[in-house]
C-alpha cells in the first residue's frame, strides 16, 4: 500500500520502492542526512528541517562529506540563521525562546534598543531592537534576534555567535569599533553580565 505524503516532488520518487522511510513531513534521515536505506541521503526541502536555500547548501556539502569519508558530520539546525526581508529586517541565529524554553533551557533574555545607538542614530536608523536569550547555567548566548533595517548585515555575528558557543563574557571582552551598529553586541553582552 503506498503512503502518502504532502511534501512536494516526494510521492513520485517511488521511496517505498527503495525501502527509504518517509512521513508526511518528509524524508526520515538521521544526524547524518542518511535514509533508513544505508548509503542513501537526502537534505533540502524534502525532509524535516529549515527551508532556506543555505541550509540546503549546509546540507549537500554535509552529505557530500559522509558519502566521501563515512558518517563523519553530523547534521545541526540549532545553528541555523535566517532573515526575513522585511522594512525593517527581522533575522535570527539560534533557538528561539520558546523552542529554548521548551527543550528545558533555564533562560535569561537581554534587549539592546537601538534608538540609543550611535551608529543607528547617525545612518537614521534608530528602529528596531537586539535581543539575546541566554542559558543562565553557563551564560551561553542561544539565540539572537535582531529586527533593524540593518538585520541582514548583522545576523553573521550572531549566527558565529550562537555556532561557537559564545557565552556573554566572550561577547562582552570582544572589541567592536565604535560608532558600529555592531557595538550593540557587546554593550548588550556586558549588561546582562552586570545583571547576572
Amino acid at each position: 500500500m503506498k503512503r502518502s505524503c504532502k511534501v512536494h516532488n516526494v510521492e513520485s520518487l517511488d521511496l517505498d520502492k527503495a525501502n527509504v522511510e518517509f512521513n508526511r513531513k518528509g524524508i526520515v534521515v538521521n544526524e547524518f542526512l542518511e535514509t533508513s536505506t544505508r548509503g542513501t541521503y537526502a537534505t533540502g526541502d524534502v525532509i524535516d528541517g529549515p527551508k532556506f536555500a543555505h541550509v540546503v547548501t549546509y546540507g549537500a556539502h554535509l552529505v557530500a562529506v559522509n558519502i566521501m569519508v563515512g558518517n563523519k558530520r553530523k547534521v545541526d539546525f540549532s545553528k541555523n540563521s535566517w532573515v526575513l526581508f522585511s522594512e525593517p529586517k527581522i533575522a535570527t541565529a539560534g533557538f528561539t525562546e520558546a523552542k529554548a524554553i521548551q527543550e528545558g533551557y533555564d533562560v535569561m533574555i537581554g534587549i539592546y534598543d537601538y534608538k540609543i545607538d550611535a551608529a543607528a542614530q547617525v545612518a537614521s536608523t534608530p528602529l528596531g531592537y537586539l535581543k539575546y536569550v541566554v542559558n543562565k547555567e553557563n551564560l551561553e548566548i542561544i539565540n539572537v534576534n535582531i529586527c533593524n533595517c540593518n538585520a541582514a548585515a548583522l545576523v553573521g555575528e550572531a549566527a558565529l555567535i550562537v555556532a561557537n558557543k559564545l557565552t556573554l563574557k566572550d561577547v562582552a571582552q570582544t572589541l567592536h569599533p565604535r560608532p558600529t551598529m555592531t557595538e550593540a553586541f557587546g554593550i548588550l553582552a556586558q549588561k546582562m553580565l552586570n545583571k547576572s
